[in-house]
């Protein structure tokens, strides 16, 4: 009893203490999204330079503390619960604003957080524009969204949060996208209708469940452990509609369909959105949910295998068809696509090996996939270029290394990190999933490999054709003028120095979501003695 009263104690003390470190996370994109809405435009035209550097100013803050949660509270305090608080919201339904952070939770955030400032160093100039003030509210969305989906601790509060992050990707593309966008936003409304219809028929279900067995309206994520143990048809219904509102979000193939036409039709620094923050979205929801209450159906039945098989050849797929492609936005989308699967090959393989590692790629991801993007950002801002579907064609530059030798060495070192050599970050990732899922399951692990090599011949390709070679006709040397800014050096040197400091020693940065999987690991090696 006395041990019991000492929990829930303990619970309270931390309650009081993490709500001035949580509630930032919902305040200052709100906060940001006021300011915005008085600031004078500069001349009648743009808005000056204030709008960049109060978004830089509050997202700093929302790093810093992510970084002070991951690396130095949450490691002193080795919690096993969440930490954070819980509100009254609709308490006879079971529906609480209630958030915390764990080592996972604290893993996505921080990173995300990192990914976010990078992409605002990288597209300064799109802050001051006249319809900037459309992309940096919407952008302040999506920070609310990511950071309310990684904190949540109620399946409905989740639930909103999930879907927040739609509204501001359909307003971005809708304000920017390019000729001919509404059949690729019509497509991308219908996966992700589709995919929210499934996660909430789900946790109806859960709720009905929960009340018919145990007598009371539950939304906890708790709940959802309760209800899987009651059968194995249960719990394999609720694991199919968990994947394929996951699938679809992270477009893992075959629900990917959605994103090469977004890409094509979106302007780069909506790609930049789409990529840093719907995969990690997707991927978190697989990392939260399936090792934690999926396990029996993922060990005992065929489910596991199937889904193991699909990854892999989502790895396969992804990377020949982008060998296929042309224009370089298409070939990063069948790129992400391949990564993708690397990830559900990692969720199913019954290893924590290769659970470690799907954890790993997921939040280097984001730095990769924006560093490969970066590349195309003084491309489309140079004095003869405009942003047209011309600009991201292969074909359009030739021979950039001759003339921009340290933007060549920093395309290289991106391409070399999404491409997983050894000393990047994004080595670490892919070896620990290979390595650990050939333990368990060598059939798709083989079917993978495969995948690895074409994935090494497209990022080779497009480098190759970017920076060597003679200009053609239409990329003259006299026409190939690219400017960078002093913001786009200082995020290149930043990505960089991430790249490598990452991939040497990656141990430290992943370290609290390590402990927040070992539950799921220490689990799975009971049921497999």
């Amino acid at each position: 009893m006395n041990t019991s009263n000492t929990g829930v104690t303990e619970q309270l003390m931390i309650s009081q203490i993490m709500l001035p470190y949580l509630l930032p996370f919902f305040i200052l994109p709100l906060l940001g999204i006021i300011i915005n809405f008085f600031l004078p435009k500069n001349n009648g035209k743009n808005f000056g330079l204030a709008p960049w550097i109060i978004f830089i100013s509050l997202q700093a803050v929302m790093l810093g503390i992510s970084a002070y949660l991951h690396f130095d509270f949450l490691p002193a305090l080795k919690l096993t619960f969440a930490a954070g608080f819980k509100w009254n919201w609709l308490p006879s339904l079971g529906i609480y604003f209630d958030v915390g952070i764990d080592g996972l939770a604290s893993t996505f955030l921080f990173f995300s957080s990192l990914t976010f400032l990078l992409i605002s160093l990288f597209l300064g100039k799109w802050f001051v524009q006249e319809k900037g003030r459309v992309y940096l509210n919407s952008f302040y969305v999506v920070i609310l969204s990511v950071n309310g989906t990684f904190l949540s601790q109620n399946l409905i509060l989740f639930y909103l949060f999930w879907e927040l992050v739609l509204l501001p990707i359909l307003v971005m593309v809708a304000v920017y996208g390019h000729k001919d966008y509404r059949a690729a936003l019509m497509k991308f409304f219908i996966f992700t209708f589709a995919g929210s219809v499934a996660m909430l028929s789900a946790f109806i279900a859960l709720a009905v469940l929960n009340y018919q067995h145990f007598g009371f309206w539950e939304f906890d994520f708790t709940s959802l452990g309760r209800v899987m143990a009651l059968s194995t048809p249960t719990s394999v219904f609720f694991m199919v509609a968990f994947f394929i509102s996951f699938a679809i979000k992270g477009h893992v193939f075959p629900f990917h369909t959605w994103l090469p036409q977004l890409y094509e039709k979106s302007p780069l620094p909506v790609i930049f959105l789409i990529t840093g923050v719907l995969f990690n979205m997707g991927a978190y929801g697989f990392l939260r949910f399936f090792p934690n209450y999926f396990l029996w159906p993922m060990t005992q039945t065929a489910w596991g295998d199937f889904f193991s098989y699909l990854g892999a050849f989502g790895v396969v797929y992804g990377a020949w068809v982008a060998l296929a492609q042309t224009d370089a936005r298409r070939m990063l989308a069948y790129l992400s696509v391949s990564h993708m699967g690397y990830f559900v090959m990692a969720i199913f393989a019954k290893n924590g090996f290769a659970l470690y590692g799907s954890l790993i790629q997921t939040c280097v991801h984001g730095l990769v996939a924006v560093s490969l993007l970066a590349i195309f950002v003084p491309l489309i801002n140079s004095e003869t270029k405009s942003e047209a579907s011309s600009s991201y064609l292969l074909s359009q530059w030739r021979g950039l290394a001759a003339k921009y030798p340290w933007f060549t060495t920093f395309a290289f070192i991106s391409t070399m990190a999404a491409l997983a050599l050894p000393g990047t970050h994004g080595f670490a990732g892919e070896f620990s999933i290979l390595f650990g899922s050939f333990q368990e399951k060598v059939g798709p692990t083989l079917v993978a490999l495969v995948g690895v090599v074409l994935g090494a011949l497209v990022l080779l390709k497009m480098f190759q054709q970017l920076f060597w070679g003679a200009s053609s006709e239409g990329t003259s040397e006299k026409n190939m003028v690219v400017s960078f800014s002093k913001r786009y050096l200082l995020a290149a040197a930043i990505s960089v120095i991430l790249t490598i400091a990452i991939g040497i020693y990656p141990q430290p940065w992943f370290a609290p979501g390590q402990t927040g999987l070992l539950k799921f690991v220490n689990t799975l090696n009971l049921t497999q003695r």
